[in-house]
């Protein structure tokens, strides 16, 4: 079979995608034709196609060497770079691909991937801003510079990213909840439960979104509503010992004492190492003028945090209260 024959048949295994067939055509042909572009460049694709990425690159390095100006050959090859954990030359490709196209959205968009795969967060805000002056409808930039942002503290630019990404695509979970993280971080109790409502009507079965509510509702002192977002994150995932403990808190506020101590109680069982739980757990005691349970609970935080002031002043102040009938008789409790 000539070189054209040859290149005909490949090309049309190519469209048929029969990437295996494919490549092996193309394999024939570049054997017959070294210098092909093209070919190489096709064979290339099939390679990725069949997740042959070490392949891929060398035949992608072949095609650059006989033609550094076509864009698709250095994006392709940051893609098969990325692929296999090569990130540091993708980032090189990428930047290549971008001097000689700089009109290119994916090439900016995976440049900033990369970027934060390095944590290279300021490097990568610019690459996906620079995607967003390309192509502003597009949806994963704006959300992946929120994140970027985030990941810097920027929480001001990153709310106007992820507002940005959902006046794209505004019924999307990720960028509500992240949008309501930010808000939490930036004290806007009131946005962020908003946000955070939103995620939960689109995606209810998260624990997350229930738990910074329940955040964002104690904040703003709206005990009953904290109680229910609590309660409903408790539902999703009863392993976390957070949404146990702070529904304590939201319950005591409420004096809603029996509740509070079988939340805090919760969190012992959950954690039973983390003295936080036995503290509050004796405060909500101690309202309950169960005296003895309060100290012993105490005693047990002291044990797990010797150098925790509040929790010793309260056993101390209690103790005092009580007089000499509950006074420390165990040697070293506040040494």
């Amino acid at each position: 079979m000539n070189e054209d024959s040859s290149r005909e048949t490949a090309n049309e295994l190519f469209k048929q995608g029969r990437w295996e067939s494919a490549a092996t055509a193309y394999r024939h042909v570049v054997e017959i034709s070294p210098k092909d572009y093209w070919s190489h460049y096709n064979l290339g694709q099939c390679l990725s196609r069949l997740k042959r990425f070490e392949e891929a690159i060398i035949v992608y390095q072949q095609a650059i060497e006989i033609n550094d100006g076509e864009f698709w050959s250095h994006h392709h090859l940051g893609h098969a770079l990325s692929e296999v954990g090569r990130r540091n030359e993708a980032v090189a490709v990428y930047r290549q691909a971008i001097r000689i196209d700089r009109g290119q959205f994916w090439a900016y968009f995976n440049l900033g991937r990369e970027l934060s795969q390095l944590q290279r967060w300021e490097e990568a805000a610019t690459a996906y801003r620079q995607a967003i002056q390309v192509d502003p409808s597009i949806f994963w930039p704006h959300y992946h510079l929120g994140h970027t942002l985030s990941e810097l503290r920027r929480w001001e630019e990153a709310v106007t990213a992820y507002r940005n990404a959902l006046q794209v695509k505004p019924d999307v979970f990720w960028p509500n909840f992240e949008l309501g993280k930010a808000l939490l971080n930036l004290k806007r109790w009131d946005e962020a439960a908003i946000a955070c409502q939103q995620a939960i009507q689109i995606e209810p079965d998260k624990f997350w979104p229930h738990f910074y509510l329940g955040q964002a509702q104690s904040e703003l002192e709206r005990w009953e509503q904290a109680v229910f977002a609590y309660r409903n994150a408790i539902q999703i995932d009863p392993g976390m010992v957070w949404a146990h403990f702070n529904l304590g808190k939201a319950l005591f506020e409420l004096k809603r004492l029996d509740e509070s101590a079988s939340a805090y109680r919760h969190a012992i069982g959950v954690k039973s190492d983390w003295y936080l739980p036995y503290c509050s757990l004796a405060q909500v005691l101690e309202h309950s003028r169960q005296w003895e349970e309060a100290i012993n609970n105490y005693r047990a935080g002291i044990a797990l945090n010797p150098g925790d002031p509040d929790c010793r002043e309260r056993l101390a102040r209690l103790l005092l209260t009580l007089g000499s009938i509950y006074s420390d008789d165990r040697p070293g409790i506040f040494s």
